[in-house]
């Protein structure tokens, strides 16, 4: 169990985009008679619709030297699920 979280726990995941299908994916080998289906983005469900994807290539945040301190390609608690891009520089 400790390996599948090893290899699980890279994938970004949120409830929905390419994190869920791979981490599916991985499941499915270990769960050959699990079933998935896919619901489209929009779709109503009871008194929710399901979100659009969300799927990250990169996210960091860089001290005022310009080293990166938080890396989503590092660690993907790096970053709020569903954050959007931002572009600025803040006080710290």
């Amino acid at each position: 169990m400790y390996l599948w979280a090893k290899h699980l726990f890279p994938i970004n995941r949120s409830i929905t985009g390419n994190g869920v299908r791979e981490t599916l994916s991985y499941l499915s080998v270990l769960l050959p008679e699990l079933k998935t289906y896919e619901v489209p983005s929009g779709t109503k469900v009871l008194d929710w619709t399901i979100p659009d994807e969300w799927n990250v290539k990169s996210a960091w945040l860089k001290d005022p030297e310009g080293r990166i301190i938080a890396d989503y390609l590092e660690n993907n608690l790096h970053l709020v699920g569903y954050s959007i891009p931002v572009t600025k520089k803040i006080n710290l």
